[in-house]
């Protein structure tokens, strides 16, 4: 029996298998964040929780890179998977008296994972780098993230990441002159 691997050894209670990475043409929700983090737990050295949420972060962060929207900043992002993982074990404290608690958890597993600012909005309007049709198509898809509406990622814009990688070194430059 010692060469056999057993469910109990990838599964977990409520969220199901691990996952070792997320799919690159998607956006996490919360259970694939989870399912990573449990993953990353029980293989990491170190067990530290809080490197684990930073690894997980630099992972979302460069999905979410490939979108334009402003996301928020790391510390702010790796509060969010330590918050999500002591949900789940709070959930699993008192099993026989959480049904209610159980399925909010469960239903909040199904959301993406949002990382964007609370005014990204107003930032992808401000953007002088985008044309209009541009910032309607990512307002749009920033509000399909927020209402739960299946999405999936495009091909990266790279005339974006272009023109806004020159606006950064030219801001450099600007600063560095004064």
């Amino acid at each position: 029996m010692a060469g056999k691997k057993l469910r109990k050894h990838s599964e977990h209670w409520l969220i199901g298998h691990e996952i070792t990475e997320f799919n690159q043409s998607q956006i996490p929700t919360n259970g694939d964040v989870l399912q990573l983090f449990c993953h990353m737990m029980k293989d990491s050295k170190s067990k530290s929780k809080r490197i684990i949420a930073c690894k997980i972060e630099k992972m979302v962060s460069g999905i979410r890179e490939k979108t334009g929207i402003t996301i928020k900043r790391e510390d702010k992002i790796k509060d969010k998977v330590l918050a999500l993982h002591d949900d789940y074990r709070n959930v699993g404290k008192n099993k026989e008296s959480n049904n209610a608690k159980e399925v909010k958890f469960l239903d909040n597993l199904e959301n993406y994972f949002i990382i964007a600012k609370d005014n990204a909005e107003q930032q992808i309007k401000l953007d002088h780098l985008h044309n209009e049709s541009k910032k309607v198509e990512d307002i749009s898809f920033l509000n399909s993230l927020r209402s739960g509406v299946k999405v999936a990622l495009g091909k990266e814009d790279f005339d974006y990441r272009k023109k806004s990688s020159l606006e950064r070194s030219r801001m450099i430059k600007q600063g560095e002159k004064h």
